[in-house]
Order: structure tokens, then sequence, then C-alpha cells
């Protein structure tokens, strides 16, 4: 029996830009080892929240 394991990671930036960066320079690789070791057994979604002042 296959069990499914959900993992929840919290990042905290400095600023928007910071989450740009990271978006553009580093998710991408991120995302495809991802792909390359968990294939068909990997979903994931992205919340990304603002602190409310």
């Amino acid at each position: 029996m296959a069990y499914k394991v959900n993992w929840s990671i919290r990042y905290q930036l400095d600023n928007r830009e910071s989450l740009e960066s990271y978006q553009k320079n580093h998710a991408p690789a991120l995302i495809q080892e991802g792909i390359d070791k968990f294939g068909q057994y990997l979903t994931s979604n992205r919340r990304i929240m603002e602190r409310a002042i």
C-alpha cells in the first residue's frame, strides 16, 4: 500500500523582489529536480501570503 505524505514548507522573505528572484532563478531547477526524482508521485501547490499590518 502506498502512503501519501504531505509536506508544508514555509519561507519568509524580506520583500517581494526576493520572492520574484527566487521564482525566476531557483524555483525552476528545484521543481525539475522533484519531477526527476518522484515523477508521477509528486504534486505541489504554492500559497503566497503577505503579512497583514
